[in-house]
């Protein structure tokens, strides 16, 4: 394990071994970084917040951050991801609300690119793409091996579906079975 002297680690975060946290990345209360995860400069995992094995937080990235909803008012909810994610350059997770179950999930080897926001209570499958400066509001379902493209957006509340795709740029205000490409 290697922990840069400018890093910050809570007293409470558990490092497994292998783990490489980078200058000024934080790691907040409470949160589990698996084994052979890595957080480059300035990466930031929140409170609460589990990352399997070999995931890795990119420069600026906010993995398990505060939701962004009125009704959360500091309550204890969390954020858990499965083994191999990639949390690229400025890309935000938000943990869940008390409301919405208190936990905001991710699967496997998902990668969620530069720019984009996966918000509370989302739940994403396994095998995911997310590209850059997707927008996914609280409580979306995306299933596994959904492909997002670019600027893409999903409003609360929606269901993307399982295998499902967003071309660029478009949004999702209505339900849509899985297995389509609008």
């Amino acid at each position: 394990m290697t922990i840069h002297p400018t890093a910050e680690v809570d007293a409470t975060a558990h490092l497994a071994d292998g783990c490489e946290i980078g200058p000024f990345a934080v790691v907040g209360p409470r949160s589990h970084l698996g084994p052979d995860c890595v957080l480059r400069s300035h990466a930031v995992v929140g409170p609460d917040t589990t990352l399997g094995h070999r995931c890795t937080v990119h420069p600026f990235a906010v993995v398990g951050g505060d939701p962004q909803d009125l009704k959360w008012k500091g309550e204890q909810v969390s954020l858990e991801c499965g083994d191999d994610n990639s949390f690229r350059e400025h890309s935000s997770v938000h943990r869940g609300t008390v409301q919405g179950g208190g936990l905001t999930t991710l699967g496997n080897r998902n990668l969620i690119m530069a720019g984009s926001h996966v918000g509370h209570d989302c739940h994403i499958g396994s095998l995911c793409i997310i590209a850059n400066n997707v927008m996914l509001g609280g409580h979306v379902v995306v299933g596994d091996r959904a492909n997002l493209g670019g600027g893409a957006g999903v409003l609360q509340g929606h269901s993307d579906g399982c295998a499902r795709g967003l071309r660029d740029n478009e949004k999702l205000c209505h339900f849509v079975d899985g297995f389509l490409l609008l």
